[in-house]
């Protein structure tokens, strides 16, 4: 055996260890970490896959610019092997679909990442690549949990822009069940969540797209708000000019302002509401495109401000 030390302390310095002199069969330069990830990995995944169970993974998106949350792993792979050989690679865990193709790969990294040769193949091959980067020996006490969150995945389920070809970011609604600060019944409030890096109003409702009150509502918007049980009307301030669409309580009439509709969506994300989310539709985002669009004609709701006015968008 041969001691080594780096002689470095803090994040990212290795600890003092031993290495074998020569290696022999029973011993590669496979660290414990990988290795002991890699294996309980593979058996869970074949555990899940043999009771037809899932397993949720979520991720930050470098495609669309969003984030995709309570996808199934498994959901249309149904075996997975250790260490196949596809020829100029190895990965570490493939994952193959009914008709014995490979359709994704797990790579485990701790010192070496995929070579750029290895990820052209994947690219070319169309094989999606899901990645975790792994830092530490406690990320081998709960597999699933690590599982359920990769560092990355080059995959995106959007659809792509029919201009340029890039993946096209989600629009949705969020719809949160919550009480009117007056009655106290029950009631639903909706906000809208433009797609990251789309034009709007950024804060920290959303940090990773614009917001949108019903103010701001097209005719679709609110006509799948009202669907989702949220009472979506005109206010009543005596000045037709100034009458915007707001949330209503059903029981009292009484509605809530934008500023509370941040504070109640905020609330929710962090757990103090039951909430949903609804998709509105999609919409290129990408800085070389100028023509993507959503599904929805956007050119008669009103998007910009100017001295307390709103102003429609020029068609």
């Amino acid at each position: 055996m041969i001691l080594r030390r780096s002689g470095n302390t803090g994040p990212n310095s290795k600890r003092p260890h031993f290495s074998h002199k020569a290696l022999n069969a029973n011993c590669t330069p496979e660290s414990v970490l990988h290795f002991g990830f890699k294996t309980l990995a593979y058996q869970l995944i074949n555990k899940k896959s043999s009771e037809d169970a899932e397993i949720k993974i979520s991720w930050n998106c470098g495609k669309c610019r969003g984030t995709h949350s309570g996808r199934n792993l498994l959901k249309q792979a149904n075996k997975a092997k250790l260490e196949y050989n596809l020829g100029p690679c190895i990965p570490d865990i493939a994952l193959f679909d009914a008709k014995g193709n490979v359709l994704a790969v797990v790579e485990i990294v701790v010192t070496h990442a995929p070579e750029l040769a290895v990820l052209s193949y994947y690219r070319e091959n169309k094989i999606i690549l899901i990645q975790y980067n792994l830092s530490c020996e406690t990320e081998l006490f709960d597999v699933e949990k690590r599982l359920s969150k990769p560092d990355s995945v080059d995959a995106c389920p959007n659809p792509k822009c029919p201009h340029c070809g890039q993946h096209m970011g989600e629009r949705k609604l969020i719809v949160v069940e919550c009480e009117c600060y007056a009655c106290r019944a029950p009631m639903k409030i909706a906000l809208g969540f433009g797609a990251p890096n789309s034009g709007g109003l950024y804060n920290d409702v959303n940090p990773d797209g614009p917001v949108f009150s019903p103010r701001d509502f097209s005719p679709a918007e609110i006509k799948l708000a009202n669907e989702a049980g949220v009472d979506i009307r005109k206010t009543h301030k005596g000045v037709d000019d100034f009458r915007d669409n707001a949330c209503h309580c059903p029981n009292c009439n009484r509605w809530r302002g934008t500023t509370h509709l941040y504070q109640i969506a905020s609330d929710a994300l962090s757990g103090k509401h039951p909430f949903e989310f609804r998709t509105i539709g999609y919409e290129c985002t990408h800085w070389n495109c100028d023509k993507g669009k959503p599904d929805f004609d956007w050119s008669i709701r009103p998007i910009t401000r100017r001295g307390g006015r709103l102003k429609p968008r020029k068609s």
